[in-house]
C-alpha cells in the first residue's frame, strides 16, 4: 500500500495570468484587406412606391423608382455603371439583383465593369421581376415585362413589351426579343425556344362552357369572324389589372412588416 501523503495545492496568485496563449501562439502580424464600402446611391422616389427597409441602393449614379413601385426585402440595386430607372407599377421582388457590384481592385478576372461606358438600366412600367432574379447593366425591359425567378438578363440586352423569359432562362449579352414572346427552357443560348404569344381574337371560354355542346361550336365560329371573341390584349389588360391587385397587397404586407418587428 502506498503511504506517501498527498502534496498540498499551492495558491494560485491574483496577479497569475491565467488566460495567458500557448508559447508557440504568436499573434499575426499581417492585416486582411478590406473590400471597400460601397456609396449609397441617390434615390428619388415617388411617395406612392413602397420600398423595404432590407432593400439596399449602392453607386455613384441617380436611382429613380416610379409611382405604385414595389421593391421587395433584400432586393440589391446597384448604380454603378449607369443611371436605374424603375417604372410606374413595377415589382422589383425579394432578393433579385440590378446591375452589377464595381470590380475588387486587383481583380482582372472581370473587365467588362471597368470600362468608361455608361449603361443605364430602363425598366418601363408595369414590369415583374422575380425572386433571384439578375438585370446586368445595360437592360432594356419595356413595358409589361415579366422577368421569372433565378432568369438572368446579361448585358445591353433589349426585350420588348409584353414579353415573358420564364424561370432560370439566361439571355445572352446585346440579344433583342422582339414584343410578345415568351422565352422558355434552361440555361444560356442553345436550347431557348421562342413562342409568339398571340395578338389576334381567341374564343371566350366562358361562353362555349355557359353555352353547352350545341352552341359551342356556334361561340367558336363567332370568335373566329370577330364577334364574341376576346382580343389578345384584352387579356393582356385583365392581367394587368390583376398584377396591380397583388401589387396593392404586397405593398400592404411590406408596410406592416416594421409593426411586425416591434
Amino acid at each position: 500500500m502506498d503511504q506517501r501523503q498527498p502534496q498540498p495545492r499551492q495558491p494560485i496568485s491574483s496577479s497569475q495570468n491565467l488566460l495567458r496563449p500557448p508559447p508557440h501562439h504568436r499573434p499575426s502580424t499581417t492585416t486582411q484587406p478590406s473590400t471597400p464600402r460601397l456609396p449609397s446611391a441617390p434615390v428619388s422616389a415617388h411617395p406612392t412606391s413602397i420600398i423595404s427597409e432590407s432593400s439596399t441602393f449602392n453607386g455613384t449614379y441617380p436611382v429613380s423608382i416610379g409611382r405604385g413601385a414595389v421593391i421587395h426585402p433584400r432586393a440589391k440595386i446597384f448604380a454603378t455603371e449607369g443611371p436605374v430607372k424603375i417604372g410606374e407599377g413595377c415589382i422589383v421582388s425579394e432578393k433579385c439583383v440590378i446591375g452589377a457590384p464595381p470590380p475588387v481592385p486587383g481583380n482582372n478576372s472581370d473587365s467588362k465593369g471597368s470600362n468608361s461606358e455608361e449603361l443605364p438600366i430602363t425598366i418601363s412600367a408595369n414590369v415583374t421581376i422575380g425572386p433571384l432574379a439578375t438585370i446586368h447593366p445595360g437592360v432594356y425591359l419595356h413595358s409589361a415585362v415579366v422577368v421569372e425567378s433565378h432568369a438572368v438578363i446579361n448585358r445591353r440586352v433589349d426585350i420588348g413589351g409584353h414579353s415573358k423569359i420564364c424561370a432560370r432562362c439566361e439571355i445572352a449579352e446585346g440579344a433583342r426579343i422582339k414584343e410578345w414572346v415568351v422565352v422558355w427552357g434552361v440555361g444560356r443560348g442553345f436550347g431557348l425556344r421562342r413562342r409568339v404569344r398571340t395578338q389576334g381574337e381567341v374564343v371566350n371560354p366562358l361562353l362555349v362552357l355557359d353555352s353547352g355542346a350545341g352552341a359551342g361550336a356556334g361561340a367558336g365560329e363567332k370568335g373566329k369572324d370577330g364577334s364574341g371573341g376576346l382580343e389578345g390584349r384584352v387579356i393582356e389588360d385583365a392581367r394587368l389589372r390583376v398584377l396591380r391587385k397583388e401589387r396593392e397587397a404586397l405593398a400592404r404586407f411590406i408596410s406592416r412588416m416594421p409593426e411586425r418587428r416591434k
